[in-house]
């Protein structure tokens, strides 16, 4: 294999960009206005096609979601009295009913607050999650599977066991990745990303900072975000969904922190809804501004006070998969998830070094009202990713890393099973990482695999005499312990039994479990047991499985 040099990068603050931009913050007169209703609107939900594309249709009718007033755009009779105010439209929102405004003085929003479906306007005037932490770099291995030569990516990919979905052919053709970020520079120049364009996958792209489609412009943050998923060199980097479709929306600005992004990632989500994407990926996080008096407080992140963490539950509520990084603040004094995080219809994804280790960086957990946050854990703690020159590779941190390493596999789990909806997907990746079902507040649930949780994906599917299914047990070869896995189709009692090679009984208890539900228990053992073969069953009166254990 062709060996390339690695630059080791520690993941910094989103360098300051010059923007000409639609939204130009040093005017300090942005306004966030909401109106009253959507009443005489031109849309009807017998015309869908007006306001929503064709796949978003489809999939709000796989999944039995009907198309609704929300799904309507904000009334343009009330853009257009905007208009006429003096106020230029930087970008709307459906879902709220509102849009977002440049007034050059402050008559103009006196004036439009007297309008009788004006609710409020409020001045909004946000940068990535990823933070400067001192990274420990571990040695990127070369290494070959059966199936795809991932080069210096094995390791993010493998410790996930995202392999597994790949070598069976899914690596998320078909599936659309929305991607909400501040900039891909370079990304139509790099060789990492060439394999996207000549099969034109880069679907669409929007540039709600500057108003038009020029993202390749502005910004890496998005370009080592993106190569995460995307890249597609073999012997040199292969990202966790290489054959997807993408969108690429710029709704972060990286030259200041303002309340303004937050209603611009809520437009980017809506038009990656509209759009027809199946899943977004989000490494942007807000909590704190360059103006004090406009940060938000830990109380406020309970999925249901934000506008921006309401607005990706409904994103989850139209059928999507919403990734968000957790943000790296937990070693700072805030150290909690930043919004969206906390929404609790969405994946949150917190940071591990190569080692399995909770990265300290890592924003901490729970969400406000005490939902399990982060959801689960991925490397982001030195986490290779594109560099800017050609040919290079970096090692970057923060959770902006570790969120495309979920996003790429779980768009290769929905490729794998397009009729599950996207809390069936969400649970299943729960359950699978390796702390379920005990989370904490460091890593969640934990780091998934996602060939456990294509196996529970596919039993829940799958029509089987079995009445209980053997998933997982590990480690193997053991000492003192096992962790089991399986699944049940019907609520019983199910033995659990540790037969040495004789069938001498070693240890045994019993388990309710529900039906249809996946279950893992911890097996202890009583006593030191003789190195050698044993047999563990499970038994729930109708199957019995077994399985071939070492001891050691």
């Amino acid at each position: 294999m062709k060996y390339l040099s690695i630059v080791i990068l520690t993941f910094c603050l989103l360098l300051s960009v010059t923007l000409e931009a639609q939204v130009n913050t040093g005017s300090n007169k942005i306004y966030r206005v909401s109106f009253k209703d959507k009443k005489n609107t031109p849309y009807s939900v017998s015309r869908p096609l007006e306001f929503l594309s064709q796949r978003a249709i489809d999939r709000r009718i796989r999944f039995g979601i009907p198309v609704d007033e929300s799904d309507f755009p904000v009334n343009p009779a009330y853009l257009d009295s905007l208009r006429k105010a003096g106020a230029q439209i930087l970008f709307t929102s459906r879902w709220m009913n509102s849009a977002t405004i440049k007034v050059d003085t402050i008559t103009v929003i006196r004036q439009i607050r007297q309008y009788s479906f004006v609710t409020e306007a409020v001045k909004v005037f946000s940068s990535t999650d990823s933070e400067r932490v001192d990274v420990l770099p571990y040695p990127v291995t070369d290494t070959e599977t059966a199936g795809l030569n991932y080069g210096h990516a094995f390791r993010q990919i493998n410790m996930l066991n995202g392999d597994f979905l790949h070598e069976k052919g899914f690596q998320g053709q078909g599936v659309v990745i929305a991607v909400n970020d501040a900039g891909f520079w370079k990304v139509d120049r790099l060789s990492l990303f060439k394999n996207m364009f000549d099969e034109n996958r880069v679907k669409m792209q929007v540039n709600l900072i500057r108003g038009d489609d020029s993202v390749f412009k502005d910004h890496t943050h998005g370009t080592y975000v993106l190569s995460v998923m995307a890249a597609n060199i073999p012997g040199f980097m292969i990202g966790t969904a290489p054959k997807a479709d993408y969108i690429l929306i710029v709704s972060e600005n990286g030259s200041n922190e303002y309340p303004v992004e937050e209603e611009a990632w809520i437009s980017a989500t809506e038009i990656a809804d509209s759009a027809g994407a199946d899943i977004i990926n989000s490494s942007l996080g807000y909590s704190e501004f360059d103006n004090p008096a406009m940060n938000h407080t830990y109380s406020e992140l309970d999925g249901n006070t934000l506008r921006i963490s309401r607005a990706a539950d409904i994103a989850a509520s139209k059928g999507l998969v919403v990734v968000s990084s957790a943000g790296n603040q937990g070693s700072k004094e805030w150290k909690y998830i930043t919004a969206p995080a906390d929404a609790d219809s969405i994946i949150t994804v917190g940071a591990v070094n190569a080692k399995n280790e909770y990265a300290p960086f890592s924003s901490t957990g729970p969400s406000a009202d005490g939902d399990v946050k982060p959801n689960v854990v991925a490397m982001g703690w030195g986490t290779v990713a594109a560099s800017l020159e050609d040919n290079k590779l970096e090692l970057i941190s923060g959770t902006s890393l570790s969120a495309p390493v979920i996003t790429g596999l779980t768009a290769c789990l929905i490729q794998a099973f397009p009729n599950k909806n996207n809390m069936e997907i969400i649970r299943a990746i729960e359950q699978s990482a390796h702390l379920y079902p005990f989370p904490d507040h460091l890593m969640g649930y934990g780091i998934p695999d996602y060939q456990l949780a294509y196996e529970i994906l596919s039993l829940s599917q799958t029509p089987s005499d079995k009445t209980i299914s053997l998933l997982k047990i590990y480690p193997n070869p053991f000492k003192n312990g096992l962790n089991i896995s399986f699944f049940s189709k019907e609520k019983s009692t199910v033995s659990i039994t540790l037969y040495n090679l004789i069938g001498r009984k070693i240890n045994e208890y019993s388990t309710e479990v529900n039906a249809n539900s996946f279950n893992r228990e911890i097996f202890k053992i009583n006593g030191i047991l003789r190195p050698g073969f044993y047999f563990l069953e499970l038994n729930d009166g109708k199957t019995k499985v077994r399985e071939r254990l070492v001891a050691y």
